[in-house]
């Protein structure tokens, strides 16, 4: 690891040990709690909810009310939706019941043309739903309006799915923390004085809360993982290209080197939720790489595992989740018949400062909101005379620190990718924490950064990467771990989530 980068993250490990204490007891403030589930619709798998559709065994209407009814429940606690279409989605779902009843077309039929008919999802602000708020939380783009759906909006609408809202993220997306200049906090629906996770914040809020079943995020660094850690779901990274992120806001660089970095992908509540919902937003050509509907022989499968880095800059892994890990890798073995092996990724700690950089350097929108005197900023946003978030504030302070004082190259990073790959191969998938701990209290936000530690290289290598939820952790807060791959890592990772779904 980079000299310079390991004192800066052992200085903000050392920091956290002495401020967390002060600040914990200086943002002391009321939970709420959010309330139960009430409506039996709202415990159904996307993948069960379709097929009652194209059945006509329930209406879309009859879903899309639920998820609305939910919604409206908890989103004055959650803070979660940037925006709401519900009117237009019952609308649209009155559309499909009256189709539903007059085409000759058969479920066989239904299911292959649009196999997410009558189906309601949300979907993060920043992937663009026309004529809604793409602002991203900034002051300076307040009333900002998408002027297309993005591809990915296109291709859920194309599958049959019904939109019903935008959900806030952290300020231009440049946190793992959840808060923005325009819309506030949004909170854990665990504990409401934590933080959600950053940056597909609302929409691991929304489908941790039973108010969705289908999430779409995006994720530069962890954006859909860490959320999906933080509040109990299943959120997948895919592979590079796979998902065409065509309207996008804000866009990553389009240096090729860079752009693999940027992907989006489902939130989803249940494992089986993934194929359905990944064969409607992947494009057509990898479809057949990825092999979805095979079975997989876990006997065929090595599994490595890795708690942390190993690394004393950096904190130590819970140990909740480290058993969480263990668990996995019993089951696997014992129930699957997979392979262990004990090899680990030499110096993978050396892919933080690697990929954090390549990536910020590479960030247009950061550049666009480059400040001369970005902790005067911070300072001020304080003090409310700020036009950015005290959150996004802070990041473009570390941002400036981190890109002044140390120095990559894209030979690093096509090394460090090239070491990496070579370490799965075709078979080996690796558990390996999605976040260190359980969510964060929403001032612990000086810190959030190296949440992105366990997540980033995945973006960096272009490899898919899903959250497992594990149950919650000794605090009552969900936990969640980590399985990546390469090739075809969408086809034995969701497969893999199905078998973590009856471990945890």
């Amino acid at each position: 690891m980079d000299s310079v980068f390991y004192i800066l993250l052992l200085t903000m490990k050392l920091l956290s040990h002495i401020v967390r204490p002060f600040l914990f007891v200086a943002s002391r403030g009321k939970r709420q709690i959010l309330p139960p589930l009430k409506n039996d619709i709202l415990t159904i798998s996307a993948t069960e909810l379709a097929e009652k559709i194209r059945k006509r065994q329930i209406s879309s209407q009859t879903v899309c009310q639920a998820f609305i009814d939910r919604i409206k429940e908890v989103n004055p606690i959650l803070n979660a939706v940037s925006e709401e279409r519900f009117d237009q989605a019952f609308l649209d779902a009155k559309d499909v019941d009256e189709f539903l009843s007059s085409t000759t077309l058969t479920e066989k039929e239904l299911k292959e043309t649009k196999p997410l008919l009558g189906l309601p999802f949300t979907v993060k602000e920043t992937c663009s739903l026309k004529g809604m708020e793409l602002s991203v939380g900034s002051l300076s783009l307040l009333g900002t309006k998408a002027q297309e759906d993005g591809t990915a909006v296109t291709r859920m609408k194309s599958g049959g799915a019904i939109p019903l809202l935008i959900s806030n993220a952290p300020e231009l997306c440049f946190s793992s923390g959840s808060e923005s200049k325009t819309k506030g906090k949004i909170n854990n629906p665990y504990n409401t004085t934590y933080t959600s996770g950053g940056s597909s914040s609302g929409e691991g809020a929304l489908l941790g809360s039973g108010a969705s079943i289908v999430g779409i995020g995006s994720d530069v660094g962890g954006s859909i993982r860490i959320p999906a850690c933080f509040c109990g779901v299943f959120g997948h990274k895919p592979t590079a290209n796979t998902v065409n992120t065509k309207g996008h806001f804000p866009k990553v660089s389009d240096d090729l080197t860079i752009k693999s970095f940027s992907v989006i992908g489902p939130l989803v509540r249940y494992a089986k939720d993934l194929k359905l919902v990944l064969k409607v937003l992947v494009e057509p050509e990898y479809m057949p790489k990825l092999k979805l509907d095979e079975e997989v022989d876990f006997t065929q499968i090595e599994i490595a595992f890795m708690e942390d880095f190993n690394n004393a800059a950096l904190p130590g892994t819970d140990p909740d989740i480290k058993l969480a890990i263990e668990t996995a890798t019993n089951y696997l073995k014992e129930n699957c018949g997979s392979t262990i092996t004990n090899e680990k990724i030499d110096n993978l700690a050396d892919s933080i400062s690697i990929s954090t950089y390549m990536l910020l350097s590479g960030e247009k929108t950061v550049a666009a909101f480059e400040h001369p005197t970005p902790f005067l900023e911070f300072l001020k946003s304080y003090f409310g005379s700020s036009d950015f978030s005290t959150q996004f504030s802070y990041s473009l302070f570390q941002t400036n620190v981190l890109t002044s004082l140390i120095h990559h190259d894209s030979s690093e990073l096509l090394n460090m990718r090239e070491k990496i790959w070579n370490f799965f191969g075709d078979k080996r998938i690796l558990l390996f924490p999605t976040s260190y701990s359980s969510a964060k209290k929403h001032v612990d936000f000086f810190f959030n950064s190296i949440d992105v530690a366990y997540t980033i290289f995945a973006n960096a290598c272009g490899l898919p990467a899903t959250n497992i939820p594990c149950g919650l952790d000794r605090n009552g807060m969900p936990i969640g771990i980590q399985k990546n791959t390469r090739g075809r890592g969408i086809y034995v990772g969701q497969h893999l989530a199905k078998e973590g779904g009856k471990v945890f």
